[in-house]
């Protein structure tokens, strides 16, 4: 019995290094030299080979996923020990067969004419925030006992990533001396180094570990409890005061972990990915109990992505009405449907095997954990995570990261969360079938004996001698590579004031391009744009792993490409269709794929005045150094490289076509834009900013990848939901382009456009202390015809010498536009939406008539 434990002690070493340390004893003088050279020259060899990674900028692993991983998974349809099981990331996937029982109780219908404004709610703080999700979030705490959220702000994120880069920039001083410290305790989440570093923003930066931090000055730090990667529960660890605390509690659900009581801390955040496995929802919240705290992140989340996708925010509304539903009647007769105590017995399920695995070698270890009393489920209960944190206990292994690779288990190893790479992280959540296969391939690792091994070695000896020399021979000493927001508070805040009051009185919200114009032709077109989505729908964080953009719909890229060639405006064949929350959101995500990681110097960002106002701020907002505002293309004379959305007057820049106005409704389409970049967005092509969709078409396959890891940085992917709905709306439109119905979108459109510029041009002439620009007309090759340039903002000039601001002097008028100054030019102008509901734009002309 004893010969048998001690042989199993050396199970499962493939590797040639290991095979030559094991027949030392045969050929101790030559094995010596040989091991002795592959330590010297690097090399680790394999019987199964190892694959180049290919190039990648800094720790491209800490991401959500690497393309490499993704790629993985769609080689996964081989069977057995051939399929490449991929348990590196945390795709929630295990709940999809709870949702699909629970049938059309969690299907969400949404009319084509539903949502489509940005605004959610304008008298709350948080002016994205759908009232119907606030509510269920509130219910959800209170009957799972897992959160205080009495006196807390409610900031809803596009998933919970978003919110980590928010809180980042509400807690770091805008004129600090240097960047806020960034601490967390090892093992620590493996994005927090990445999220702290990789605009190499002047605001924050990872400072490592929180036990062994010890530099002077205030400090964030991020306590993840229960702990990713670990499983266990975290308290803060910096030995001082001073710092800032960021609970993350992800996981700090029944199914994964007791709840003693309700979390009462001034920053919480959740996502509901982790809550309840619908991760392609793309949301996430935060409970924060300082009111400019939360102004701040709502702020971050107004110039990232202008708001949260209102679709997915309806859709998770719906979830978490049925999970509380399910959860108020836990204990009860008819509690069989409890969301969180049919996932608790799974997850014990599932640990259960997974230890039973573990125990049946000494390869592997897995942590013990205390039990502890959990008032939601009213016993005593054992943490069981939602991911693994395996160790690797043989000696000889030194990487159990690459170790498993070698069997076909990819998991995340200890260097990306700051310890040992003797650890690994493995998804305890993945379907089924990658579960009970990766159980089934977990005890074969321990099939060999150490006297299989010295059979092998000696056969083997010398020819793998051999190859270690030839191969340090043919290739010398061989490489190891490491595995605009729409509105500013004080404008919403005038919008909700102004609902009761009449004619004069009523204040006018111009300053915003909120494209609530075209409700009336979506609601003309009744059912045929409405989406419905069953609660077991697009639960992935995954679209299309065969796609350089993973997160891409292919509904919706097919939708793309058609609408692009129905109206003739962009060329989309050799182009990477790259999707984004908004345009927002693709605009950086451009400029941290054109700007150089290792410049000396941040790359310079320029556009022709008038410019987009947002274009300063986005550049500026977070002091990244990879990219800084340089100010109007015309008066741009820095040496250097440079990104522009405009001409400038010198080779070395880099263009940005953002064509979010190129559509027939705006401008003649005088042929299809073939740049390198361009970006467009669902918002201004047909009115549904609410849906929070934007696209780039991207000629370099390497700008495309940059632009996708920046988003993956941000909010792991863009929602499945809003995709989906994005694909029904762009079908209808491109099928009414296309046909001789007259329900083309564009046609009413463009009629709708011409009516509203035709009545401003009137109003402007008989006031007399206004001008707008003239226009040259235009061969349209959509409509086959002439056609006039009718933008949907309005360019007007305050005429009049005495009146120097023109904002001010509207404002005066409870007419509230965006100022010339914003716009990188002189005060005498304003930019007004043209694209408001009839009622504000009407209000609007009967008052600009009485200013003579």
């Amino acid at each position: 019995m004893q010969d048998t434990q001690n042989m199993a002690k050396y199970e499962s070493m493939f590797t040639m290094r290991n095979f030559l340390v094991l027949s030392l004893a045969l050929n101790l003088s030559l094995i010596t030299r040989v091991f002795f050279d592959g330590e010297k020259h690097g090399l680790y060899l394999s019987v199964e080979n190892q694959k180049q990674r290919g190039p990648s900028f800094a720790a491209d692993k800490e991401a959500h996923a690497t393309q490499k991983t993704l790629l993985s998974l769609s080689s996964s349809g081989q069977e057995g020990m051939e399929k490449v099981i991929n348990l590196d990331h945390g795709d929630p996937t295990m709940y999809e067969k709870y949702w699909m029982m629970m049938g059309e109780r969690t299907t969400v219908v949404i009319p084509g004419w539903h949502s489509m404004s940005y605004f959610s709610d304008i008298k709350n703080l948080c002016w994205f925030l759908e009232p119907d999700f606030a509510k269920q979030v509130i219910r959800l705490h209170k009957a799972v006992g897992n959160a205080v959220t009495e006196g807390r702000h409610i900031v809803v994120g596009t998933g919970s990533s978003q919110l980590i880069l928010a809180v980042l920039f509400a807690l770091s001083p805008k004129d600090g001396s240097e960047p806020m410290s960034v601490v967390s305790t090892a093992p620590f989440y493996s994005s927090y180094p990445m999220m702290s570093n990789y605009l190499k923003s002047g605001l924050y930066n990872w400072a490592g570990d929180a036990r062994s931090f010890n530099k002077e000055g205030p400090y964030i730090e991020f306590v993840t409890s229960p702990n990713n990667p670990d499983g266990f529960v975290r308290h803060s660890m910096v030995n001082r005061t001073g710092g800032i605390l960021v609970h993350d509690l992800a996981y700090y659900w029944p199914q994964y972990t007791p709840i003693p009581s309700p979390a009462e801390h001034d920053l919480s955040l959740f996502t509901v990915s982790k809550a309840t496995g619908h991760a392609g929802t793309r949301i996430g919240w935060a409970l924060v109990k300082d009111a400019e705290v939360a102004k701040k992140m709502i702020k971050f989340i107004e110039l990232n992505t202008i708001g949260v996708s209102r679709d997915s925010q309806l859709r998770a509304a719906k979830i978490l009405e049925v999970l509380t539903n399910t959860t108020e009647k836990h204990g009860s007769s008819d509690s069989g449907e409890s969301f969180f105590e049919i996932s608790y017995h799974l997850m014990a399920e599932r640990w259960r095997l997974l230890r039973a695995a573990v125990n049946n070698g000494r390869m592997f270890s897995l942590p013990d954990f205390a039990p502890g009393f959990c008032h939601f489920l009213q016993q005593e209960t054992r943490p069981q995570p939602a991911f693994a944190w395996l160790k690797c206990e043989d000696d000889a292994v030194e990487d159990c990261e690459s170790f498993l690779r070698g069997h076909k288990i990819l998991t995340r190893g200890g260097r990306h969360f700051g310890v040992s790479p003797k650890y690994v992280r493995i998804s305890m959540l993945d379907r089924d079938i990658n579960f009970n296969l990766f159980l089934k391939r977990l005890p074969k690792i321990h099939i060999f004996t150490i006297t299989n091994f010295l059979i092998v070695s000696l056969a083997l000896n010398l020819s793998l001698v051999m190859r270690v020399y030839l191969n340090r021979e043919k290739h010398g000493q061989p490489k190891v590579e490491d595995v605009e927001g729409p509105a500013t508070q004080r404008t919403l805040l005038s919008v909700s004031s102004s609902s009761g009051e009449e004619d004069i009185g009523k204040v006018i919200n111009l300053n915003h391009g909120d494209p609530t114009m075209y409700k009336k032709y979506w609601m003309m077109m009744g059912d045929k744009t409405t989406v419905v989505i069953p609660g077991w729908h697009s639960m992935s964080y995954f679209s299309d792993v065969k796609n350089l953009c993973w997160f891409l719909e292919p509904q919706l890229a097919m939708q793309i490409i058609r609408l692009h060639k129905a109206v003739g405006n962009a060329v989309t064949e050799g182009r990477h269709i790259v999707i984004g929350t908004g345009s927002s959101k693709l605009i950086m995500a451009a400029l941290f794929a054109l700007s150089t990681a290792d410049g000396s110097a941040p790359m310079s960002v320029v556009s022709t005045a008038p410019f987009y106002s947002s274009y300063p701020v986005m550049s500026t907002y977070l002091k990244s150094g990879l990219f800084n505002w340089a100010g109007d293309a015309r008066s741009f004379n820095k040496e250097g490289p440079y990104i522009q959305s405009s001409a400038v007057n010198r080779t070395g820049g880099m263009l940005v076509h953002d064509l979010a106005y190129y559509w027939p409704q705006y401008t003649p389409i005088s042929s299809p834009a073939d740049h390198d970049l361009s970006l467009f967005t669902f918002s201004k092509a047909n009115g549904h900013a609410g849906t929070r969709i934007g696209w780039a078409l991207v000629k370099d396959e390497e700008v495309a990848k940059r632009m996708i890891k920046f988003i993956e940085l941000n909010t792991i992917g863009v929602s499945r939901d809003s995709q989906l709905r994005a694909a029904k709306i762009l079908e209808v439109m491109t099928n009414t382009s296309v046909d001789s119905s007259g329900e083309s979108f564009f046609d009413i459109s463009y009629h709708l456009m011409a009516e509203r510029w035709r009545l401003l041009r009137a109003a402007v002439n008989n006031c007399r202390r206004f001008s707008l620009p003239e226009f040259a007309p235009g061969f349209c090759n959509f409509f086959q015809k002439e056609t006039m340039p009718q933008p949907a903002f309005a360019w007007l000039k305050c005429e009049d010498d005495a009146v120097e601001d023109c904002e001010s002097f509207l404002r005066r008028q409870n007419i509230l536009t965006r100022g010339g100054s914003k716009l990188g030019v002189s005060t005498k102008y304003v930019r007004l939406s043209m694209v408001d509901k009839d009622i504000n734009f009407s209000l609007f002309l009967k008052r600009l008539s009485k200013l003579q």
